[in-house]
């Protein structure tokens, strides 16, 4: 006898309860796609998720479509990485239709602890679809059978109450390797409840396409501050390297006069009154600054050009 639970085979002419859209997020490996096929009562898919997934059943007399994305943070070679992730950003987009969706369950397994990659999974999903996003979010803890103790204990854990929070306390989680109806019928129970609170509005393709236009103007500014900050810095450089050359030039200029005095005041005969030769020797030694400077300039020309 199969272990899994049955469903309608066939969308009744008229369902007792409104149709809920669900689409699962996540890290890749973390149970993401078994909690689908969990949900869609089919047994757990063998190899990762490349392209979204779209799958409708019937459960307790409510038409649910299931859509599974492919999972962040696939194990690529460096190089490959910010390809893969812009490959699933795309993905993850083509699961908003036109029609909208209900729910973003954001798959989280029990056994992690709040990584870099859990957050920075959030912040990608939440720059994706919007600052909307955790409104008609739930958080989806995946092989609770695996943990010791009660899943609520991982709520003590101030990052993942922090998320819950935000997510208005909306959050199930699942045993993957146990085919249980109740957990299904649970989680359904929530998301209708959650659809309930948000008056039965849904996120919208609208929403992600002000999303889009939101963290356009968002990366432009960034790049137009960043260039700004560069323009600055070269003109600070430039600035700083035009006091060095006065700096440079006027003590060479102090130099160069003290020692055509000292020159002039010895081949004046060691006499104090010999003022004519000396000033003599301080306009040689102005001279030879000026040099200097010209000199220093032509250097720093040459390394303008190599």
């Amino acid at each position: 006898m199969s272990c899994f639970y049955k469903m309608d085979c066939e969308v009744p002419l008229m369902p007792t309860k409104p149709e809920i859209r669900i689409v699962l997020l996540g890290r890749y490996g973390k149970g993401k796609s078994s909690s689908a096929k969990t949900i869609q009562g089919q047994p757990e898919v063998i190899g990762p998720t490349e392209t979204c997934q779209e799958k409708t059943v019937v459960i307790d007399g409510q038409k649910v479509v299931v859509v599974d994305t492919p999972g962040l943070f696939r194990c690529v070679p460096d190089p490959e990485k910010e390809k893969e992730k812009e490959r699933v950003v795309t993905e993850m987009k083509k699961s908003i239709k036109h029609g909208g969706l209900h729910v973003f369950l954001i798959v989280i397994s029990s056994c992690d602890t709040f990584t870099k990659e859990e957050e920075d999974t959030v912040e990608i999903i939440c720059r994706t679809f919007g600052k909307t996003t955790l409104t008609f979010s739930m958080v989806l803890f995946t092989y609770r059978n695996e943990v010791r103790g009660k899943i609520e204990d991982r709520l003590n854990v101030k990052v993942w109450r922090n998320l819950i929070i935000q997510c208005r306390w909306n959050y199930h989680s699942f045993e993957n390797e146990v085919q249980d109806p109740k957990q299904v019928t649970d989680l359904l129970q929530k998301i209708n409840s959650m659809i309930e609170a948000n008056r039965g509005r849904c996120y919208t393709h609208e929403m992600l396409q002000d999303a889009e236009k939101a963290l356009e103007i968002k990366d432009n500014e960034k790049k137009e501050q960043e260039e700004k900050e560069e323009k600055e810095e070269k003109e600070n450089l430039k600035e700083n390297e035009t006091d060095s050359r006065r700096n440079f030039i006027r003590t060479t200029a102090f130099l160069g006069a003290g020692g055509g005095c000292l020159m002039g005041y010895l081949f004046g005969g060691g006499t104090v009154t010999s003022s004519t030769l000396a000033a003599a020797g301080g306009l040689v030694g102005v001279l030879l600054a000026g040099g200097s400077a010209r000199l220093m300039t032509v250097k720093n020309l040459c390394k303008c050009k190599t």
